[in-house]
């Protein structure tokens, strides 16, 4: 046996130089009882014919695939930190090769030979009731062993008196005892990576009290868990007070993770009356389990019903690793049950305070929590909100809860989907991340508009509007299935660009307003329902050298005033009532003067009296007062200052938050 590092892509030096086989796929198609004769198949024939091909003495295993691949691997006890026995080799080989589930399986070894659990539970891993015969070195009988999905009773580690076939740990221990930590895997058992001995192995811990293994270079961990947009906590040292995670060590016994989820329900009872300590079913939580898990969370708890449905649903608003489930909604995984004891401690919890995010023309994100900024009376200097580069400056902000899901729309056209949270929350001062660490952007992508939402199904219509004074109206059926690339939400002709996107129920009215102080009112029903990759009706028309601003929904009785700000930094608050209803296409009202002094509209937001509001200057700088100290005025006219700037700077965005 040489020393060269154990390969699993298809190159390994380990393997047989006999040719892989291939077979018609009627040749698999073979129902072959547990207690058959010795006659064979042809299928088991082609497994005979490769096993015979291999010259290497010791345990010798030939796979087949649903695809009709065959092959072969042996025993390696050298060159890797533990042996790779010779059937999880075959298996890992055949599925990475053809990532098609194991039909057959053929071992050539010692009479007193038996799987091993590792081994076992490999073939259970990447198959569908494979077949499974252990051939004598003679070849004359063999053994058919028949694999239970549900337990490993049926097969066992049997007699091992010479122990050539136990499961080791590192030191060679025998499986029935534990080292003080377990055996990092040669390779990880639930992802494909390729990497070169150099790299590093981290230790990563997500928010429950369990320990991950991932590669240095790599945001994955070997048990498949994606840690793109996730906060961890790593360590190139093994964690001495976590435990580790059983999938990263390739340990997947469905046992062991019953086991888990047993204790992990224990520990639940422990902490809250309501739920019962039982061995039986123990990922299944009843309503009152949920709702008592759900009252002592150590955050403001979601509103919502009290079914299963809705209370996972507010579960897994309030908890990052909790996710949705409509269809099982009382069954949680081993890893939500551990996120649910975590949660009880404070441990990865999503809050719901409003936040003002911030884009920036770097393409950087953040999120500053309102409380954060000081609520100051308007016509101040303000205060930095953050940290930006001399020639950065913020282009859009937006008024947000971390338990929204936030939606954006890009300069291609496409629209991404994000959890709100994922969005990272800096305090006053701090510097935005970039939004391609959050969402996956072309690299010539960037953010034009913006709007979160708790629940996308509640609404009828996602509204976009264009600088070119296009809108057009789209279910939000049409969005429901957002890809990690994100999916096309709007065809933009020329060099036109998205200026909103926000969302309507029927029955309301649209406001469009531009940046020379025009504003149309019309019924949002002139706007036909067209799909995601229609371009839009004209809305507006323009004057010459004028542009659209802003789309609003109008809610005459939620938020009946219309609040208008200017990049000098002046703005006035108007009755909807003084903006009549017109037909689509027109040229609308005059909402505000933009004479020298107060330059062109920046933002335009629908509002009530007892809101609050953050607006922002290029500089970073921002003021965050009420509404009801900015007069009410009528259209058409100059408005009061809203924010003091020095000679260089200009007001850039506006943000309302519900009070």
């Amino acid at each position: 046996m040489t020393d060269e590092k154990l390969d699993l892509s298809g190159t390994n030096p380990h393997r047989s130089a006999a040719p892989v086989r291939q077979l018609d796929a009627t040749d698999l198609d073979i129902a072959t009882p547990a207690t058959q004769s010795d006659e064979e198949t042809d299928i088991w024939r082609e497994l005979r014919d490769a096993i015979d091909a291999i010259s290497t003495d010791g345990v010798r295993a030939v796979v087949a695939t649903d695809d009709a691949t065959i092959t072969t691997s042996i025993d390696i006890q050298e060159g890797s930190s533990r042996p790779v026995h010779a059937i999880e080799l075959g298996v890992w080989k055949a599925y990475s090769e053809t990532s098609s589930p194991i039909t057959h399986v053929l071992v050539q070894a010692d009479d007193d030979y038996t799987p091993c659990g590792r081994c076992v539970q490999t073939v259970l891993d990447y198959s569908n009731d494979a077949l499974v015969r252990v051939m004598d070195p003679s070849g004359e009988t063999y053994d058919e062993l028949s694999l239970d999905q549900g337990s490993l009773l049926s097969v066992g580690r049997g007699p091992n008196e010479d122990g050539d076939h136990q499961d080791t740990d590192n030191d060679g221990a025998s499986g029935e005892e534990e080292s003080d930590s377990m055996p990092i895997p040669e390779t990880p058992p639930f992802i494909d990576i390729e990497v070169s001995d150099d790299v590093g192995i981290e230790y990563v811990r997500l928010n429950a009290p369990v320990y991950h293994l991932k590669y240095e270079t790599y945001d994955q961990t070997f048990c498949g868990t994606d840690l793109t947009h996730r906060e961890t906590v790593s360590s190139t040292e093994a964690p001495t007070l976590l435990d580790p995670c059983l999938r990263c060590h390739g340990e997947t016994s469905q046992q062991t993770v019953e086991e888990q989820r047993t204790e992990l329900r224990a520990q639940l009872a422990e902490q809250l009356n309501p739920v019962r300590a039982t061995e039986e079913d123990a990922a299944s939580f009843d309503d009152d389990e949920l709702a008592a898990i759900l009252k002592h969370l150590p955050v403001e708890v979601p509103t919502g019903g009290d079914d299963a449905v809705a209370l996972r649903s507010r579960l897994s608003q309030a908890i990052v690793d909790v996710h949705d489930d409509q269809e099982n909604p009382s069954t949680f995984s081993r890893e939500e049950m551990q996120a649910l004891l975590a949660a009880l401690d404070g441990e990865g919890t999503i809050s719901d305070d409003p936040h003002l995010l911030v884009h920036t023309s770097d393409g950087r994100v953040a999120r500053v929590a309102l409380s954060h900024l000081s609520l100051q009376r308007r016509a101040g200097k303000g205060e930095l909100a953050l940290s930006l580069s001399d020639s950065e400056v913020p282009t859009a902000t937006l008024a947000m809860s971390p338990r929204d899901q936030l939606y954006v729309f890009t300069n291609l056209g496409q629209v991404h989907q994000a959890d709100a949270y994922q969005v990272p929350s800096v305090s006053r001062g701090g510097e935005p991340s970039p939004l391609s660490e959050i969402l996956d952007l072309n690299e010539d992508e960037t953010l034009q508009a913006a709007f979160t939402c708790r629940n996308l199904n509640s609404h009828d219509y996602v509204i976009l509007g264009s600088r070119d004074g296009y809108i057009k109206r789209t279910k939000t059926a049409d969005f429901k299935n957002i890809h990690r690339g994100g999916i096309r939400a709007a065809e933009l002709e020329g060099d036109d660009v998205l200026r909103e996107a926000c969302l309507m129920n029927d029955g309301r009215d649209l406001l469009m307003t531009t940046q020379y102080g025009r504003a149309i009112r019309f019924d949002g029903g002139d706007v036909r329902p067209m799909g995601r990759e229609a371009r839009g009706v004209k809305g507006i028309e323009l004057d010459d050298g004028d542009e659209v601003v802003t789309v609003n929904v109008v809610n005459t009785q939620a938020k009946p005033e219309v609040l208008t700000v200017t990049e000098e930094g002046y703005g006035k608050r108007t009755s909807i009532t003084d903006y009549r209803k017109q037909s689509r296409n027109g040229r609308g009202l005059l909402d505000i003067s933009t004479d020298d002094r107060n330059g062109p509209v920046v933002a335009v937001e629908m509002t009530a009296s007892d809101d609050e509001f953050v607006t922002m200057s290029e500089a970073g700088r921002t003021i965050h007062a009420t509404v009801d100290d900015i007069s009410v005025l009528g259209r058409n006219t100059m408005g009061v200052e809203i924010m003091r700037l020095n000679s260089d700077d200009q007001l850039s965005n506006l943000s309302v938050f519900n009070n």
